[in-house]
């Protein structure tokens, strides 16, 4: 199952664990792990245009680190912009 493989994946990296508060996005739990929850990224409709965003900025304390994981890529556009402000890197994962 792809979310949970993804899941597993970012709790094997030993990261340290991130008690997400919501925020303005609707996202829905896909995979509920205490060290590893995966969420969707945004449910908004897709002519709603989504501002550049620092994630989480709301928090006193934001998120060291997000992972993103696509399961169905979008046919058209889907591209997800990323600030340069935070490292990032990308790992690749396959069914294949």
């Amino acid at each position: 199952d792809g979310p949970k493989d993804f899941s597993a994946a970012a709790k094997a990296l030993n990261l340290e664990p991130y008690e997400y508060i919501g925020g303005a996005a609707p996202r829905t739990v896909v995979v509920d792990d205490p060290v590893a929850t995966v969420f969707t990224t945004n449910e908004s409709p897709p002519e709603m245009p989504i501002p550049f965003h620092h994630e989480v900025a709301q928090s006193p304390n934001p998120p060291s680190y997000v992972m993103f994981y696509c399961e169905e890529p979008a046919r058209v556009g889907g591209e997800t912009p990323m600030d340069g402000t935070i490292p990032n890197f990308t790992l690749k994962m396959s069914t294949t």
